[in-house]
């Protein structure tokens, strides 16, 4: 179920900074997640799947709207997968550990 994913906190440690950036180590996705990545296991993924259909549903409108609005429509679609429950959450994963975390916005746009 989405609420059995085992979570590992990870404080990282910033120089000179008052509060340190929490780090959310996550060990299964769940099916609103939209996983960052290549390859069959992404791309079968139910999150990736109804990311790229909402892509799809504005693909036409996107296209003929000013180049000022086009980043309207990747904000809808960032927050339609975000307001999914549970949450939706953009997820890369760690080649090192395997386990996956939340990216943030800048990397997202």
């Amino acid at each position: 179920t989405f609420f059995k994913n085992k979570l590992w906190i990870v404080i990282m440690n910033k120089a000179k900074s008052n509060t340190a950036p929490k780090l959310v180590l996550i060990c299964e996705p769940h099916p609103h997640d939209v996983l960052c990545a290549r390859g069959k296991f992404a791309h079968n993924h139910c999150g990736n799947k109804y990311y790229h259909d909402l892509i799809k549903k504005n693909e036409r409108d996107c296209a003929l709207a000013p180049k000022k609005e086009k980043r309207i429509f990747a904000k809808q679609i960032v927050d339609d997968i975000r307001r999914r429950s549970p949450s939706g959450r953009f997820l890369k994963q760690d080649c090192n550990t395997k386990a996956w975390y939340e990216i943030d916005d800048k990397e997202i746009w």
